[in-house]
């Protein structure tokens, strides 16, 4: 059975129960589509009378207006700034020392004061840097301290950012100057910044470093390195112990030998090493071995002839030993040596004496 539609009474056959009506074009194609005519004309006119207020704000919160065209214009102008004046990227396609980008739209036209760019570098700079951005002419690239750069600031494939300053670009986020310690000013294992990254210092750690000086004039040589205020050189030296010349018996060594040369210079025997300044009372024997030889002696000191030259001969086999005496003066440090000569003779090692008899001259 036919029916119509609820909104535009359009009408509409059953299939189940109308399929063997005769199709009437006039009821079912003309009246429909009148119908259908008539709502779109009403539609038309009910819009047409519809009113939208605008507005130029471009902060409001009314959800009831729309923009103005001028409001939209101001929107564009103003994302335009906001892009201008954030970070722009693009790679660096210069060289070491002149850096060259291409930013994308919006294209800025002059470089204007806060303009801040972000670019890969492409090159390691080998000194001071320029860059050109967009063909707008080359602007030196500055330290944050406003030095120019030194090589290796700018490490190739990394990404700096840069802000205009009226002047200059001006590197964002770097750390200023490291300064002029190197890495044997840091003790180690501390470490310190520098241009090539973070390094390991080399200064040793001293600690406490002592020493005893006990000789007149000694000395000692402070090692490098860092020390951390409680060491001391400590000199036990009084005037008063300087050694001079008396009868107490510093040095002995009892030693009689045959010295089997029979001509020749003088030949060192015995050498002893002084450990205090001062004047030494100096004693040595000796005698030939044979009767007709003869014997010569003499003290040196460092290698070089110091005391008196002692010579004599005799006539006969196993005779007298000869014993001279002298007071020689020797600084710390300096030998006291035996040179003899002479055809088969004995004589024995120097006797030392002094006025200090506590005082044990070393052996070397």
């Amino acid at each position: 059975m036919a029916n119509h539609t609820p909104n535009l009474d359009l009408l509409k056959k059953n299939p189940a129960t109308d399929g063997n009506d005769t199709f009437n074009i006039e009821t079912m194609l003309n009246e429909n589509w009148d119908k259908i005519d008539a709502a779109v004309g009403q539609v038309k006119e009910e819009i047409a009378d519809i009113e939208i207020p605008l507005s130029d704000a471009t902060n409001g919160t009314r959800s009831n207006v729309a923009a103005s065209e001028k409001a939209v214009g101001t929107v564009s102008a103003q994302l335009a700034d906001v892009t201008m004046q954030g970070v722009r990227y693009a790679v660096d396609t210069g060289t070491a020392t002149a850096k060259v980008v291409v930013l994308p739209a919006p294209v800025p036209t002059a470089y204007s004061e806060g303009l801040a760019i972000s670019f890969k570098n492409s090159v390691q700079n080998t000194g001071a840097v320029t860059i050109n951005v967009n063909g707008m002419g080359a602007k030196a690239v500055l330290k944050s301290n406003g030095f120019a750069m030194t090589s290796g600031n700018l490490k190739a494939n990394s990404i700096y950012t840069i802000r205009y300053n009226g002047t200059a670009f001006i590197l964002q986020g770097e750390g200023g100057e490291y300064g002029t310690a190197t890495v044997e000013h840091v003790l180690a294992p501390n470490t310190i910044g520098t241009e090539n990254g973070i390094v390991a210092g080399t200064m040793p750690n001293q600690g406490a470093i002592t020493n005893t000086i006990m000789v007149q004039n000694g000395s000692y040589t402070i090692p490098a390195g860092y020390h951390n205020g409680n060491g001391k050189v400590t000199a036990i030296y009084d005037a008063e112990q300087v050694m001079g010349p008396g009868e107490n018996l510093l040095f002995y060594q009892r030693l009689d030998t045959i010295q089997s040369a029979t001509s020749g210079p003088l030949t060192k025997v015995r050498s002893i090493t002084v450990g205090k300044t001062g004047t030494y009372r100096i004693r040595f024997t000796m005698r030939p071995f044979y009767s007709g030889g003869y014997a010569s002696g003499r003290i040196y000191k460092n290698g070089t002839p110091y005391g008196v030259l002692r010579s004599f001969s005799s006539d006969r086999q196993d005779g007298p030993y000869q014993e001279y005496t002298e007071d020689l003066s020797f600084n710390a440090g300096d030998t006291i040596e035996l040179w003899i000569a002479g055809n088969s003779i004995n004589y024995t090692v120097p006797r030392v004496y002094g006025d200090k008899p506590s005082y044990i001259v070393p052996i070397m």
